[in-house]
């Protein structure tokens, strides 16, 4: 899977849809989250090499389609944005469920790297990666390349969704 990370030379799109992740590496950060309201920076390598991607001129775009009121895991993942994604200069951005029913129509967690598609699966009552699935398919591709484009048009940069929430929704 890094290779594709690593390969891509125009564009990464992830596109991420549960409301909770359940990642091993994460319980410290969280915590923190909880103790202070804030994430401090990972330092963890991977980041710096976004950071190198996207100064090269690939673009990275992460898209978190959510449901609000936001709960405590969506809370804690808008800080480690801030502290690392948008640090990178990856564009994240937020799109409403709710507010656009189009948006169910998108089966599965996905990454466009250029011109690949993988499909990320998930335990979806627990939040744990079970794996991901590279399709080569050209149909696919397209009809991926069509749920990017209509989550993107649904969506706000992560600092303007924040700004707009009101104070019960947050």
């Amino acid at each position: 899977m890094i290779e594709l990370y690593d390969g891509a030379r125009r564009s990464i799109f992830r596109i991420e849809l549960l409301q909770s992740y359940d990642w091993p590496d994460e319980a410290d950060r969280i915590a923190e989250w909880h103790e202070t309201g804030k994430v401090s920076p990972s330092a963890d390598s991977q980041w710096q090499e976004v950071a190198d991607q996207i100064a090269a001129g690939c673009t990275n775009t992460l898209l978190h389609v959510i449901d609000l009121p936001l709960n405590d895991y969506l809370r804690y993942e808008f800080a480690a944005y801030r502290a690392d994604n948008l640090a990178t200069g990856q564009g994240v951005r937020i799109a409403l469920r709710d507010s656009h029913p189009s948006l169910a129509e998108i089966p599965s967690e996905f990454a466009l790297f250029d011109d690949t598609v993988v499909w990320y699966r998930y335990d979806i009552a627990s939040g744990v990666k079970l794996g991901w699935e590279l399709d080569d398919d050209p149909a696919v591709l397209a009809s991926c390349q069509g749920y990017r484009d209509l989550a993107m048009a649904h969506s706000k940069p992560l600092l303007q969704f924040i700004d707009e929430l009101k104070d019960g929704q947050r």
